[in-house]
């Protein structure tokens, strides 16, 4: 009985520890998800300014300032590619994301600077 109660009490720890979390990918990983799924939402957390200094096309901007008021706009069941700058804001931003019950989040490590580094087109202006 006593070894019965110490597996259980493990594997509710187990549990416990289980966290949802985002997954981090490559700015080439992130260009075949976005030529692989036209249901993807791309989401900048940069600031307006930096957005129409250059954005990835079809991209939906939400500061990462408002996101968590903004959480609601965000389709829980789709794909969703999350960039800033240099991959610092995004990161925290897959991590409310995750936080809020969105389960499929994939931060592009690097950014947009890293998605320009590798020749990848961006769209600049107001959409």
């Amino acid at each position: 009985m006593i070894f019965f109660v110490i597996v259980c009490v493990g594997v509710y720890l187990q549990l416990l520890q289980t966290e949802t979390t985002y997954t981090n990918i490559s700015v080439h990983e992130a260009k075949r998800k976005i030529e692989s799924n036209p249901d993807l939402v791309i989401l900048d957390v940069r600031t307006h300014d930096e957005y129409i200094a250059g954005y990835i096309e079809n991209a939906t901007l939400i500061p990462l300032s408002e996101l968590q008021q903004r959480l609601k706009e965000l389709d829980k069941e789709k794909e969703i590619l999350v960039y800033c700058r240099t991959g610092s804001r995004s990161s925290r931003a897959s991590q409310i994301l995750v936080d809020n019950g969105l389960k499929k989040v994939y931060n592009m490590v690097g950014g947009i600077e890293a998605w320009i580094n590798a020749g990848y087109p961006i769209v600049k202006g107001e959409k």
